[in-house]
């Protein structure tokens, strides 16, 4: 879904589920494909979220609003490299994508490239609601 207000303007959210045991958030910014997460987000007493740049050096290329036009979270906690939450997208070519992660010891994403799940087509007639 995208945010509303000027604040977040051009971003996507994403629900990443609990991390590390807490609420967290992430955001992607539908021009650039940066990732952020906010850890912790039910800590925040000031209405003022501090969030960090998730590591995006597993992709070869952003995940982009215009390339990856759809994109959520399965809440999914894999196991050894991806252990971190499941993104999943669909590309421009309507190809459903997974996205692993993984994360350290802090919470700390990874997100690796993309991983097709389907032909070409596949999301065709899906629409983005937010």
């Amino acid at each position: 879904m995208l945010a509303s207000g000027a604040a977040w303007s051009g971003v996507t959210l994403i629900n990443p589920g609990l991390i590390n045991g807490s609420h967290a958030l992430w955001t992607r910014s539908t021009s650039t494909g940066a990732l952020t997460q906010y850890l912790d987000i039910d800590a925040d007493t000031t209405g003022t979220l501090t969030g960090s740049t998730i590591t995006t050096s597993g992709l070869t290329s952003p995940l982009t609003g215009s390339t990856y036009p759809l994109i959520t979270s399965a809440n999914f906690t894999g196991s050894g490299s991806t252990n971190g939450p499941a993104l999943w997208t669909v590309d421009s070519t309507g190809t459903l994508q997974l996205v692993p992660t993984s994360l350290d010891a802090n919470g700390k994403a990874t997100v690796l490239d993309p991983e097709p799940m389907t032909a070409a087509g596949w999301a065709d007639g899906l629409t983005d609601i937010s």
